[in-house]
């Protein structure tokens, strides 16, 4: 196998990782629910509303909201994770700022 494949089959198993935190011994994936993620790390730090703009057959454009992106403050020095939830499970799991 040529190093360019090892490469890819690396960074495509660091992208897979990337919808998971760990939170004390507790991990949380994409799939989880939001009441396992509050329960195993505590309430977020922020929340902000996951907006989408939807058009409707006439053209008319409408804004709704779809779920919501918790912060979850992971300690000093750490990213903050900012997890997407729709319909009461984790859609996706990013880094955020670093706390200070």
């Amino acid at each position: 196998m040529t190093p360019k494949y090892w490469l890819f089959l690396a960074l495509a198993a660091s992208a897979a990782q990337a919808d998971a935190l760990r939170c004390g011994n507790a991990l949380i994936a994409t799939g989880d629910s939001q009441s396992e993620l509050v329960a195993k790390c505590g309430s977020p730090l922020d929340r902000e509303d996951k907006l989408e703009t939807r058009t409707d057959n006439d053209g008319n454009q409408q804004t709704v909201k779809i779920g919501e992106i918790l912060t979850i403050d992971m300690g000093k020095g750490q990213f903050m994770q900012r997890v997407t939830v729709v319909n009461g499970l984790i859609t996706a799991i990013e880094n955020g700022a670093r706390h200070d």
